[in-house]
């Protein structure tokens, strides 16, 4: 890695190298649904865990408003708040504001939509993939006691 910055001053070098990393931080950490569509704007931490909101790229047009000449950002959708991994021994809430578009000459509202969380749950696909393995094993070790 070191190799990419060997022309580049001392203190824009720490920079990209910084930004490599993080970057890199990132992508492990996120699934990729997410990291590829949304940007991180801010990480709090409560009694209750993290939360972490994420915001769509501003350049992500719906695919219904591609043809259209003149579109509007429209504020945010209702966000989606979705469990994914512990950090730090508490639980990370995501909260994802997808963007709201429309074109200038109407009123009807557009957004992008991607599979985030499997139907009917409140977490990303591989903290979901996590948890039913965990409880099929536990389930395998204990099976469930009958009664008499």
């Amino acid at each position: 890695m070191y190799h990419q910055f060997k022309d580049v001053p001392l203190q824009s070098k720490c920079f990209k190298i910084m930004d490599t990393i993080l970057s890199t931080l990132v992508e492990t950490m996120l699934p990729k649904d997410i990291y590829l569509h949304f940007e991180i704007i801010s990480l709090t931490e409560s009694s209750h865990g993290y939360q972490m909101r994420l915001d769509e790229y501003a350049e992500l047009l719906p695919a219904e408003l591609h043809h259209e000449p003149s579109v509007v950002l429209d504020g945010f959708c209702h966000p989606i708040e979705l469990l994914h991994f512990s950090i730090k021994g508490k639980p990370l809430y995501l909260k994802l504001y997808r963007r709201r578009w429309k074109a200038s000459c109407c009123y009807t509202h557009y957004s992008s939509h991607y599979d985030l969380h499997p139907a009917g749950v409140k977490a990303t696909h591989e903290f979901a993939s996590f948890k039913r393995r965990s409880w099929m094993h536990y389930r395998s070790i204990r099976p469930f006691s009958r009664r008499c």
